[in-house]
């Protein structure tokens, strides 16, 4: 659903993207609103517990105080860099 003018001759400046945020968020938070007493929250969260997580090994060579994104920055940004001034 969109607002829009039911004429297209008249020229207007007013804008509708605030009033279309509104027509599509009120019913989203209405049907989550909805929804709520539906979910067992505790459930949820002792399930979420158990699923096994595990952390990406790919960086686990790099000291604590280093930023994985600078090492990949450093690393592959300036590196390619160089190699493309040197062709």
């Amino acid at each position: 659903m969109r607002f829009v003018y039911a004429r297209q001759m008249t020229r207007r400046n007013a804008n509708f993207e605030f009033m279309n945020q509104q027509l599509v968020w009120h019913p989203f938070t209405e049907f989550l609103l909805f929804l709520k007493p539906f979910i067992n929250f505790r459930r949820l969260k002792n399930i979420l517990k158990h699923v096994p997580y595990s952390k990406p090994q790919a960086f686990n060579f790099l000291p604590t105080h280093i930023c994985v994104m600078c090492y990949v920055y450093f690393n592959i940004i300036n590196h390619s860099s160089k190699f493309h001034k040197t062709i």
